[in-house]
């Protein structure tokens, strides 16, 4: 079997560039989508107009709402679901290199902990959600603050003084797009490739960078270059994208390690930090800018503070990986 940073690179390369072909031909040549939408469409306007008809409120990439809002769709159904090619690809190469044994070894990493005791899992998952939940609120209270600055305001999220806290904060968790389509792949499969090669800081790092990188067929889809520039999106809005992602990175090889390597915890990490149960505020108006900035920096802090107190090991209990 090839070594970890081979099949990384199988996957990756593999996970980078479908997602960019399908961007491509959606955003300049959409031909052979138009018999599912039963005629030419462009497909950012599609998109908002799906939106505003939906009557639907987005938050976060929460799944379920975003599957509502399109479900009438069938080409934005394609689109939305997107995020889950990480994963087909994680287990296409498993099954290239090691066949069953491989994919069934992958899809255990679904499980809370492996190889931990049921107290140590408990643990490493009562400091994840507490810990999350309090990187939100510092969020939160950093938006607050800078409402001269940003022009926005910021307002405590209501829902999460009801009844519906519980459930909202388990969507959250565990059904976010990203969080719960995406991390079979890079931190179920590519992360422990990466940590069999090298240092669990360094394969964060390498993966946080690769990861934010990805994101590009995701920008290109939605025109964010076009709409921005191409110098303020290559020279600012990547940059501080790339900070969140390596800092969430970070937290994420953390909470997989501890629990012995379960993408489960990156999951429900990933989720919470794009938090579609919105506790760091409802935010209107302003500079979306300002959102971005704000969140990169608290993300890229935290994925830090996590590499100050956990150090390059980064909760990995042994040499042979998580």
């Amino acid at each position: 079997m090839p070594n970890g940073f081979r099949r990384f690179a199988v996957f990756y390369g593999w996970t980078f560039a479908i997602p960019l072909i399908l961007a491509l031909l959606f955003a300049y040549y959409p031909d052979p989508f138009f018999p599912l939408h039963g005629g030419p469409f462009k497909f950012v306007e599609l998109l908002q107009q799906t939106m505003a008809n939906s009557g639907v409120t987005m938050r976060g990439g929460a799944l379920i709402p975003l599957l509502s809002a399109v479900s009438s769709e069938p080409v934005l159904v394609i689109a939305a679901m997107g995020s889950i090619i990480p994963a087909l690809v994680a287990i296409g190469v498993a099954a290239k290199y090691g066949g069953g044994p491989a994919v069934r070894a992958l899809l255990a990493r679904l499980r809370p902990w492996i190889g931990v005791g049921a107290r140590s899992g408990l643990r490493s998952w009562l400091l994840l959600f507490v810990s999350l939940f309090a990187l939100q609120l510092i969020v939160f209270a950093a938006q607050s603050m800078l409402t001269g600055t940003f022009g926005w305001t910021v307002k405590f999220n209501p829902a999460l003084q009801t009844s519906a806290v519980l459930l909202l904060l388990l969507e959250a968790f565990f059904l976010n797009q990203g969080g719960l389509l995406e991390e079979l792949g890079f931190r179920g499969y590519a992360l422990p490739a990466l940590q069999e090669v090298m240092s669990p800081i360094k394969a964060a790092l390498l993966l946080g960078f690769a990861w934010a990188i990805w994101h590009v067929s995701r920008d290109i889809l939605f025109a964010t270059p076009s709409q921005m520039g191409f110098a303020l999106y290559l020279l600012a809005y990547l940059p501080l994208f790339a900070i969140w992602c390596i800092g969430g990175s970070i937290v994420m090889a953390y909470f997989v390690n501890r629990t012995g390597g379960s993408a489960l915890a990156a999951i429900a990490v990933h989720g919470f930090l794009n938090d579609g149960a919105l506790v760091s505020g409802v935010v209107e108006g302003g500079n979306p800018a300002g959102a971005l900035i704000v969140r990169a920096l608290v993300v890229g802090l935290a994925g830090l503070f996590v590499f100050v107190m956990a150090g390059p090991q980064l909760g990995r209990r042994d040499a042979a990986g998580a």
